[in-house]
């Protein structure tokens, strides 16, 4: 599984981009084989002004599915990224589990 880290105002510094990387990899651990690729988007709107600014955006490229994509904004990055990674494994587990069922349905014919 590759992992992209994208920012749009925010700057990310290696212990970020590591932390990000490691969260990532611990969210998809059970489903790693069959996701391609994630890419993270980290915005900040108002810069140093605050509020509920902060968005992320993460895309996974599922195989041979396809894209998912999980959005969220949120005022401080850790329980940003938290509820957004959490979001965005439960659909990669639905779609992957999913895609089991499928398949063995069809095979069983």
């Amino acid at each position: 599984m590759r992992i992209q880290i994208f920012g749009h105002h925010v700057l990310i510094d290696g212990a970020m981009r590591s932390h990000i990387d490691a969260r990532v990899r611990l969210a998809l651990g059970r489903v790693s084989p069959r996701v391609a690729r994630v890419s993270v988007y980290l915005s900040d709107e108002n810069g140093p002004r605050g509020g509920v600014d902060k968005q992320c955006r993460l895309v996974a490229k599922l195989i041979p599915q396809g894209d998912l994509v999980v959005q969220g904004s949120d005022a401080e990055w850790e329980p940003l990224l938290n509820i957004a990674l959490s979001r965005l494994a439960r659909k990669v587990v639905r779609e992957v589990d999913r895609g089991r069922s499928r398949w063995s349905r069809s095979n069983s014919r």
